[in-house]
């Protein structure tokens, strides 16, 4: 369920963040409807959480383009 992945990568705990961003990794080109909050976590605190946000916005393809910075 999407909306329960975007909303875990927000939690408190960076391994509930690693877990959302990873599951979403997983879920590849289904998972385009996050990719708002992708971004958003693209400015996570923890450089773990960056990472895999970073890989799983890889995985969904071109819906995710307008995410990368610049």
């Amino acid at each position: 369920n999407i909306p329960t992945w975007l909303v875990a990568l927000n939690d408190q705990s960076a391994a509930v963040r690693r877990t959302a961003a990873n599951t979403l990794y997983h879920l590849g080109p289904k998972a385009k409807a996050a990719v708002g909050g992708l971004a958003a976590a693209l400015k996570d605190a923890d450089v773990d959480v960056r990472r895999t946000v970073a890989q799983a916005l890889s995985t969904i393809g071109a819906d995710a383009l307008a995410a990368v910075p610049d």
